[in-house]
């Protein structure tokens, strides 16, 4: 067995973006685990906890190590995950919508019996001071999926914060400048971002779909890459002026856990986590899931119009493929839609949108991604960003109860892993990659106006109600 290797690697998480500008083209962090900037790089790494706990991905050549049953010895799950060390506090925002997140994360490399060598294709990345906003904060998902699915994935865990950070920038000092020379002044410079405008939800949701645009777009002319028949799911949820913006493409989904109005648990009604991940659900009606990201695949009734409308053709299947597998609650039978090019079975994909799948472009698989905006409220206290493998077998209701139950970003994170896990291996003797980021909020003022949020947002939480 390879042994875990705690804080030996790059850290993964907090970078402060106020230096982005100076730092050069290479993404990689300090491997410090102490508050210090890296000469080489102008970035500033915050916290020990962001060191990893994390595999050596060396190893990925290894067999992997299994029971009679063809499942995964527990030394082999431990050399397959990287996680936080320990929550993270951090404070996002500033003035009257600055509020306190803690968070952590789990990854886990997925396992296939036909692909046993197969590596983890999943990135992702937090980011503190994000596009040179004091508060500011990104955090990203990336899931490949085809022969070319981790370089996909690390291509745009690299390209797409840096694009979004450029656009946002140049909206912001394009609105300064307007604004000074309507006040006669022309003397100051631009390049102050302490006095940058905030944008509006409508400009910042232009910034999103151009950066996700351009990061295909530059994906796409990298040789070296085959995009043909890969690409990737992405997820960024990021906070400007206080206010949260979700933009997705593809399978990986946030999830927002709202209070009641009757309150909180109370310690005393949390329950323990066992090893599997099983956990006891107290009062399940304290909180409940608003989903943050839309749906991509056919089951959409829009999406799958859409992609008719460029001749795709969806098949279903009572066939067990390892994901979008959707169990009928009537008969308990699975069955999976996946979506081809007219009249041929190779090549097919499972997501109507995603960031390159080339060849796939013609029949409707774009990477325009859907943006949501909304205003926090005193009662949203739970934030959950995964990928796509998480969401196969859990619903959104089961990922908030497991959260609920947990006393730290740092336990739920373990929890939502194995009981994804457990699920895959329950339906399908095989697992995908599962990567999830959780995050409990605080300190959030109460708004005294109705928050704006998409009016499917709303209709959920009034038919809760």
């Amino acid at each position: 067995m390879t042994s875990v290797r705690p804080g030996s690697e790059r850290a993964k998480g907090f970078i402060d973006q106020t230096a982005e500008k100076k730092a050069s083209n290479d993404r990689k962090q300090p491997t410090s685990v102490s508050p210090a900037t890296s000469a080489a790089s102008g970035r500033t790494v915050y916290s020990s906890s962001t060191v990893s706990l994390k595999v050596d991905e060396d190893d990925s050549y290894l067999l992997p190590k299994v029971d009679y049953n063809g499942h995964l010895l527990m030394e082999e799950i431990v050399r397959r995950t990287s996680s936080s060390i320990e929550s993270s506090a951090l404070s996002v925002g500033k003035g009257t919508k600055n509020f306190e997140l803690q968070y952590a994360y789990r990854s886990q490399r997925g396992y296939n019996p036909q692909e046993p060598l197969k590596p983890n294709q999943e990135k992702h990345d937090i980011t503190l001071n994000f596009a040179s906003e004091d508060g500011g904060l990104m955090i990203g998902v990336y899931s490949g999926h085809g022969e070319k699915g981790k370089q996909c994935a690390n291509f745009c865990h690299s390209m797409l914060p840096r694009q979004l950070a450029k656009f946002i920038r140049q909206k912001r000092v394009q609105k300064y400048s307007k604004q000074l020379k309507a006040e006669g002044n022309i003397k100051d410079g631009a390049w102050n971002p302490n006095m940058w405008p905030i944008l509006s939800a409508n400009e910042y949701e232009e910034c999103c779909k151009r950066a996700f645009l351009e990061t295909k777009k530059t994906l796409q002319q990298e040789k070296e890459i085959k995009d043909n028949l890969s690409g990737t799911s992405a997820l960024t949820v990021c906070f400007h002026g206080g206010r949260m913006y979700v933009s997705s493409v593809g399978g990986c989904g946030a999830i927002l856990g709202r209070r009641d109005s009757t309150g909180s648990y109370g310690e005393e009604e949390k329950c323990e986590i066992d090893e599997q991940g099983s956990h006891s659900i107290v009062e399940e009606a304290r909180r409940i899931a608003i989903s943050l990201s839309a749906d991509h695949t056919p089951y959409c009734q829009e999406e799958l119009q859409r992609i008719q409308l460029a001749s795709a053709e969806v098949i279903d299947s009572d066939q067990i493929e390892y994901t979008n597998v959707i169990c009928d609650s009537n008969d308990g039978n699975k069955r999976y839609q996946r979506i081809f090019m007219p009249g041929k079975s190779f090549p097919s994909t499972r997501f109507t949108r995603s960031i390159c799948d080339r060849a796939l472009e013609e029949i409707g698989i774009v990477s325009d991604p859907n943006v949501v905006s909304c205003d926090l409220t005193a009662n949203d206290d739970i934030l959950v960003i995964a990928s796509n493998g998480v969401f196969e077998f859990l619903t959104n209701q089961e990922i908030i109860n497991i959260c609920s139950v947990c006393h730290d970003p740092l336990q739920a994170s373990e929890a939502i892993t194995k009981a994804t896990y457990g699920k895959w291996i329950e339906y399908t003797n095989r697992c995908d990659d599962i990567t999830v980021i959780v995050c409990f909020l605080s300190n959030l003022s109460q708004s005294s106006q109705r928050i704006k949020m998409p009016s499917d947002v709303n209709a959920m939480v009034d038919d809760y109600e």
